[in-house]
Protein backbone atom coordinates (compact mmCIF):
# COMPACT_ATOMS: atom_id res chain seq x y z
CA UNK A 1 0.00 0.00 0.00
CA UNK A 2 2.80 1.85 1.05
CA UNK A 3 4.54 2.28 -2.70
CA UNK A 4 1.08 2.76 -4.34
CA UNK A 5 0.87 5.84 -2.33
CA UNK A 6 4.49 6.69 -3.01
CA UNK A 7 4.18 6.15 -6.86
CA UNK A 8 1.21 8.70 -6.76
CA UNK A 9 2.77 11.39 -4.97
CA UNK A 10 5.74 11.02 -7.41
CA UNK A 11 3.41 11.25 -10.52
CA UNK A 12 1.74 14.03 -9.07
CA UNK A 13 5.24 15.83 -9.00
CA UNK A 14 5.82 15.12 -12.30
CA UNK A 15 3.08 16.46 -13.60
CA UNK A 16 2.91 19.84 -11.55
CA UNK A 17 6.75 20.33 -13.04
CA UNK A 18 6.04 19.12 -17.00
CA UNK A 19 2.47 20.48 -16.76
CA UNK A 20 1.45 22.70 -14.01
CA UNK A 21 4.60 25.09 -14.29
CA UNK A 22 4.91 25.61 -18.18
CA UNK A 23 1.21 26.44 -18.14
CA UNK A 24 1.17 28.89 -14.96
CA UNK A 25 4.28 31.11 -17.07
CA UNK A 26 2.15 30.82 -20.30
CA UNK A 27 -0.61 32.63 -18.46
CA UNK A 28 1.77 35.29 -16.68
CA UNK A 29 3.64 35.80 -20.60
CA UNK A 30 0.17 36.00 -21.83
CA UNK A 31 -1.23 38.07 -19.07
CA UNK A 32 2.23 41.18 -20.03
CA UNK A 33 1.45 40.55 -24.02
CA UNK A 34 -1.99 41.58 -23.59
CA UNK A 35 -1.31 44.22 -21.20
CA UNK A 36 1.97 46.16 -23.48
CA UNK A 37 -1.07 45.45 -26.44
CA UNK A 38 -3.49 47.52 -24.31
CA UNK A 39 -1.39 50.60 -23.95
CA UNK A 40 0.08 49.99 -27.67
CA UNK A 41 -3.72 50.54 -28.92
CA UNK A 42 -4.16 54.03 -26.58
CA UNK A 43 -1.06 55.16 -28.88
CA UNK A 44 -2.75 57.56 -31.61
CA UNK A 45 -0.36 59.10 -33.96
CA UNK A 46 -1.10 63.09 -34.77
CA UNK A 47 1.69 62.58 -37.34
CA UNK A 48 5.52 63.29 -37.27
CA UNK A 49 6.71 66.88 -35.62
CA UNK A 50 9.99 67.74 -37.47
CA UNK A 51 11.27 69.96 -34.41
CA UNK A 52 9.85 71.86 -31.15
CA UNK A 53 13.52 73.27 -29.80
CA UNK A 54 15.57 75.73 -31.28
CA UNK A 55 18.60 74.06 -29.81
CA UNK A 56 20.14 72.83 -32.37
CA UNK A 57 20.28 69.02 -31.27
CA UNK A 58 18.83 66.27 -32.55
CA UNK A 59 15.71 64.54 -31.90
CA UNK A 60 16.26 61.26 -33.78
CA UNK A 61 15.63 58.06 -31.38
CA UNK A 62 14.60 60.12 -28.31
CA UNK A 63 11.59 59.87 -26.98
CA UNK A 64 10.22 63.44 -26.25
CA UNK A 65 8.19 64.48 -23.61
CA UNK A 66 6.48 67.70 -23.83
CA UNK A 67 5.28 70.18 -21.30
CA UNK A 68 3.22 73.14 -21.06
CA UNK A 69 3.98 74.29 -17.78
CA UNK A 70 2.77 77.76 -18.32
CA UNK A 71 1.55 78.55 -14.67
CA UNK A 72 -0.31 75.09 -13.83
CA UNK A 73 1.32 73.75 -10.69
CA UNK A 74 0.08 70.74 -11.27
CA UNK A 75 1.99 70.06 -14.37
CA UNK A 76 5.16 71.81 -12.91
CA UNK A 77 4.70 69.20 -10.31
CA UNK A 78 4.23 66.34 -12.82
CA UNK A 79 7.39 67.71 -14.84
CA UNK A 80 9.67 67.13 -11.50
CA UNK A 81 7.72 63.80 -10.98
CA UNK A 82 8.62 63.02 -14.73
CA UNK A 83 12.03 64.16 -14.83
CA UNK A 84 13.31 62.39 -11.34
CA UNK A 85 11.79 59.14 -13.02
CA UNK A 86 13.90 59.43 -16.09
CA UNK A 87 16.83 61.83 -15.65
CA UNK A 88 19.32 58.64 -15.74
CA UNK A 89 18.14 57.64 -19.54
CA UNK A 90 19.52 59.70 -22.18
CA UNK A 91 16.91 58.74 -24.47
CA UNK A 92 14.30 60.64 -22.99
CA UNK A 93 14.26 64.69 -23.71
CA UNK A 94 11.70 67.27 -22.14
CA UNK A 95 10.59 69.80 -23.68
CA UNK A 96 9.28 72.34 -21.62
CA UNK A 97 7.34 75.73 -22.00
CA UNK A 98 7.61 78.17 -19.22
CA UNK A 99 9.33 78.41 -15.59
CA UNK A 100 9.99 75.03 -14.26
CA UNK A 101 11.87 73.94 -11.48
CA UNK A 102 14.09 71.44 -12.23
CA UNK A 103 18.14 72.16 -11.48
CA UNK A 104 19.53 69.67 -13.88
CA UNK A 105 18.93 70.76 -17.35
CA UNK A 106 20.84 68.51 -19.51
CA UNK A 107 17.46 66.68 -20.47
CA UNK A 108 15.21 69.83 -20.31
CA UNK A 109 15.28 72.08 -24.03
CA UNK A 110 13.01 74.82 -24.16
CA UNK A 111 10.16 74.74 -26.39
CA UNK A 112 10.83 77.59 -29.55
CA UNK A 113 7.78 80.12 -29.65
CA UNK A 114 6.41 77.81 -32.75
CA UNK A 115 5.84 74.93 -30.39
CA UNK A 116 2.60 75.55 -28.71
CA UNK A 117 1.21 76.51 -32.49
CA UNK A 118 2.73 73.29 -34.03
CA UNK A 119 1.19 70.85 -30.81
CA UNK A 120 -2.17 72.75 -31.46
CA UNK A 121 -1.95 72.30 -35.94
CA UNK A 122 -1.22 68.40 -35.15
CA UNK A 123 -3.71 67.68 -32.36
CA UNK A 124 -6.40 70.32 -34.53
CA UNK A 125 -7.20 72.27 -31.13
CA UNK A 126 -7.03 75.89 -30.31
CA UNK A 127 -3.22 76.47 -28.82
CA UNK A 128 -5.01 78.30 -25.24
CA UNK A 129 -6.81 74.90 -24.48
CA UNK A 130 -3.13 73.49 -24.07
CA UNK A 131 -1.84 74.91 -21.06
CA UNK A 132 -1.05 72.55 -18.45
CA UNK A 133 -1.07 69.18 -21.05
CA UNK A 134 2.13 66.19 -21.15
CA UNK A 135 2.56 65.04 -25.20
CA UNK A 136 4.37 61.99 -25.96
CA UNK A 137 6.33 61.67 -29.06
CA UNK A 138 7.40 58.35 -30.30
CA UNK A 139 11.45 57.49 -30.87
CA UNK A 140 10.47 58.75 -34.78
CA UNK A 141 8.90 61.57 -33.63
CA UNK A 142 5.60 61.08 -34.40
CA UNK A 143 3.49 62.74 -31.81
CA UNK A 144 1.26 60.34 -29.64
CA UNK A 145 -0.77 61.41 -27.03
CA UNK A 146 -1.56 64.31 -24.90
CA UNK A 147 -1.91 63.81 -21.57
CA UNK A 148 -3.92 65.88 -18.52
CA UNK A 149 -1.57 66.62 -16.05
CA UNK A 150 -4.03 67.67 -13.53
CA UNK A 151 -5.43 64.12 -13.79
CA UNK A 152 -3.30 61.43 -12.02
CA UNK A 153 -4.39 58.88 -13.69
CA UNK A 154 -3.70 60.50 -17.14
CA UNK A 155 0.01 60.88 -15.20
CA UNK A 156 0.21 57.32 -14.45
CA UNK A 157 -0.70 56.51 -17.93
CA UNK A 158 1.90 58.57 -19.14
CA UNK A 159 5.04 57.04 -16.99
CA UNK A 160 3.54 53.72 -17.91
CA UNK A 161 4.07 54.24 -21.75
CA UNK A 162 7.18 56.71 -21.71
CA UNK A 163 8.78 53.06 -20.21
CA UNK A 164 6.85 50.84 -23.21
CA UNK A 165 8.78 53.29 -25.93
CA UNK A 166 11.89 53.14 -23.90
CA UNK A 167 14.23 50.41 -25.08
CA UNK A 168 16.01 47.81 -22.77
CA UNK A 169 18.60 49.46 -20.58
CA UNK A 170 22.29 48.15 -21.97
CA UNK A 171 24.18 46.83 -19.70
CA UNK A 172 27.75 46.51 -20.77
CA UNK A 173 29.35 43.18 -21.41
CA UNK A 174 31.95 41.80 -19.06
CA UNK A 175 35.48 42.34 -19.67
CA UNK A 176 38.30 39.49 -19.40
CA UNK A 177 41.20 41.14 -18.22
CA UNK A 178 43.95 38.50 -17.86
CA UNK A 179 46.83 39.67 -15.95
CA UNK A 180 50.78 38.13 -16.57
CA UNK A 181 51.99 35.49 -14.14
CA UNK A 182 54.87 36.66 -12.14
Amino acid sequence: MKKNKKNNVGFLVAVMILVGFPMLAMYYMNKGVNYRKKLFNQFEDYGRIEKLSNNGKSMDDKVILTFLVDGSDDANKALTQMHSQFDNRKDVIFIVSGQHAIQDTAQVWDLMPSGKEILAQALKAPAKELGGAGFLMDRKGHLRKRYDLTKKEDLELFVRQVALLLPPKKTPKAELQREPEK
